[in-house]
Formats: structure tokens, sequence, C-alpha cells
């Protein structure tokens, strides 16, 4: 499946298997860049498993910009005991330093506040470093029509 954007040049695709290594290479720089490169134990067969095996644990988009990867956003759904519904657990979101500044992140937060409204989730919940945590929570409050709800230490935003 392939999601036009607003960004010429842009689109957003759901992952495939085939996928499984730029997924992995994706992981691997977002770990350099948090400094935590000795946690990745990951393999493209893992990712196979989890990711597009009998049960998937997880989803994956793929942003491209003129036919290129540049980023990905993964994420689970959760649940809400209090609400009876599901919400969506944001885990990644990166973009390579060189396509950053063009929107491209933006455009995957706000297509995963559309599948959150369009699967009925009452919440998009995330954590990170404050900063992108609070960027994260910006697009999903301006969406108007989910919750954000981030750990203590980050802004919380309900609409």
């Amino acid at each position: 499946m392939n999601i036009s954007t607003s960004i010429p040049g842009f689109r957003i695709r759901c992952a495939t298997v085939a996928d499984c290594q730029l997924i992995l290479d994706f992981v691997k720089e977002l770990a350099d860049y948090e400094k935590l490169s000795h946690q990745v134990v990951a393999t493209p067969e893992t990712l196979a498993e989890t990711l597009f095996g009998e049960q998937a644990y997880a989803e994956v988009l793929i942003g491209e910009f003129e036919h290129s990867p540049v980023g990905y956003a993964l994420f689970f759904h959760n649940f809400s005991t209090f609400t009876g519904r599901p919400g969506i657990y944001l885990e990644d979101i990166y973009v390579n330093p060189a396509s950053r500044g063009k929107g491209f992140g933006k455009s995957l937060l706000a297509y995963i506040a559309k599948l959150a409204v369009e699967r009925h989730c009452t919440r998009v919940d995330t954590r990170g470093r404050p900063g992108a945590a609070q960027k994260v929570v910006a697009v999903f409050r301006d969406s108007g029509q989910v919750v954000c709800g981030v750990p203590v230490g980050v802004e919380k935003y309900t609409k």
C-alpha cells in the first residue's frame, strides 16, 4: 500500500518481509544516534518472524523520498481497560539525518494519527527523549482527534 502525502516526492508505504534488512539498518542507525548500538541483537530473520510471521507483533511504515527510503515508524496496538478500546504505541520513529527538517517525520506521525482514528483508538502513546517526545505529542495534539499520553516528565495533552 502506498500513501500519498502533501510533500512532493514523499510517500509512505507499509513495510513487507522484503524490507527486514532495511528496517534493521534503520534500527541500527537509530541505536547509533541514541548511543545504544550495543543493545541491538535483532536480525533480519527475527524481524521477519516477529513482524511478518504467523503472529505479527508490530507494524512498520517506510517513508520514501523520490523512491529512496529515508525513515521508518514502528508501532503496535495496546489497550485501555478504562475505555475498553485499543490504542497505538509508537515504539520508533526515525528519519535519517540528511532527510530531517523536510517534514517527513511529521508526515509519518500524521499518518499514524489518521490510522488511530480509523481504528477507533482512544490514544497514541510513546516515550523517548523529552524534546523528541514533545514533538510527537504536538503532532497528535494538533490532529485534534486522539489523545497522546507520554511518560511523566513529558507534557501530556488530551483533547
